[in-house]
């Protein structure tokens, strides 16, 4: 029996379909992150479409201080929620169902603040190992406080009680690809000796769970809270496969709803990445650990590759980026495809 178009319930809501777009960076926000018409569009165009399951919204930053690059989508302050909830409505509108989820994210050392003057802040004083992408490479970060981390934590809540105001069906917390909850969590950026410190597991997601608790408690019961988790960095001395389902029954443990395993400091650049599902290695071993759906993607490009993603146990939701960004009715097509050759 095919999966791709089995019904997902996660909490109190239903995924239509086991296929979710996955955050993919636009740049179409304006230059101070509010929701534009071109915006709105990009993603009326793919939940029109039809086939997905749910949208996850590209990376909103909580706070000016992280954010990534100019024209990203913010949700730092109550004057974004008109906006982000023209940008629900785009994708709730007519379109059966589609669940619309916004990533919540503080990019932490690898960040743009608006000003440099005030610097960059990360669990260690030690510049970031990954890729970078806003032009801070050679800055030394200011090594966060335990008071300064719990202020963070206000702020990740209050973005998603804006993005519940603004009518999202749940958040995705950003704790992957080198950005500051997975700095936390990667022992290559977390030299830190107290609580929040590389010594275990449960330390390196202090900061995490603590997150997942909080928002739990500011948001209605209804309201998702999934984790994009970066398990393994995939390179010496950096977070590895067999922390990650230790790590994952923390985060269930703590509230998260969806576990969207992804790339860890490096994103999506280790070279022992295969597709179909780049991450299906770890993805595999937390889908067995946990009992809440798993999430993954990367290299996914026929929808037989992600029927047998889901039917192989790598997998509850396969995540479709680029491939949207290129083919809005691409989720569509899909589906339709596996029924015309009598596989659903």
């Amino acid at each position: 029996m095919s999966l791709i178009a089995t019904p997902l319930s996660v909490r109190n809501s239903v995924l239509k379909t086991r296929l979710v777009m996955a955050p993919m960076a636009t740049g179409r926000a304006n230059e101070d992150g509010l929701v534009t018409r071109n915006l709105c569009d990009y993603y009326h165009r793919r939940a029109k479409a039809g086939g997905l399951g749910a949208i996850i919204v590209e990376h909103a930053f909580i706070h000016p201080q992280g954010r990534l690059a100019p024209n990203q989508l913010s949700i730092a302050t109550d004057d974004c929620i008109e906006g982000l909830s023209q940008l629900v409505g785009s994708i709730h509108e007519p379109f059966g169902g589609t669940l619309a989820i916004c990533q919540l994210t503080h990019a932490g050392s690898n960040a743009l603040p608006a000003d440099l003057s005030n610097g960059l802040v990360a669990p260690s004083a030690c510049i970031h190992p990954g890729h970078k992408r806003s032009g801070n490479t050679g800055l030394v970060p200011h090594a966060l406080t335990s008071h300064e981390i719990h202020e963070l934590t206000d702020c990740f809540c209050e973005a998603a009680q804006r993005a519940e105001a603004a009518g999202f069906d749940g958040v995705e917390l950003h704790a992957a690809h080198g950005y500051l909850l997975d700095q936390f969590y990667s022992p290559l950026t977390n030299h830190r000796d107290d609580e929040y410190g590389p010594q275990s597991i449960e330390n390196r997601t202090r900061f995490l769970c603590e997150t997942i608790q909080r928002v739990r408690e500011s948001v209605g019961e209804i309201f998702l809270i999934a984790v994009r988790f970066g398990p393994c960095d995939y390179a010496p001395n950096g977070a590895v496969l067999e922390d990650g389902p230790q790590a994952a029954v923390l985060l269930e443990q703590a509230g998260a709803d969806i576990i969207d395993v992804s790339g860890g400091m490096f994103n999506f650049s280790a070279h022992e990445l295969r597709p179909p599902g780049f991450f299906r290695e770890s993805s595999t071993a937390i889908h067995a650990a946990i009992h809440i759906p798993v999430l993954t993607a990367g290299g996914v490009h026929l929808p037989q590759e992600a029927e047998w993603l889901l039917q192989t146990g790598a997998t509850d939701l396969v995540g479709i980026g680029r491939l949207l960004m290129r083919q809005p009715d691409w989720a569509a097509k899909a589906i339709s495809s596996l029924c015309q050759v009598g596989v659903l």
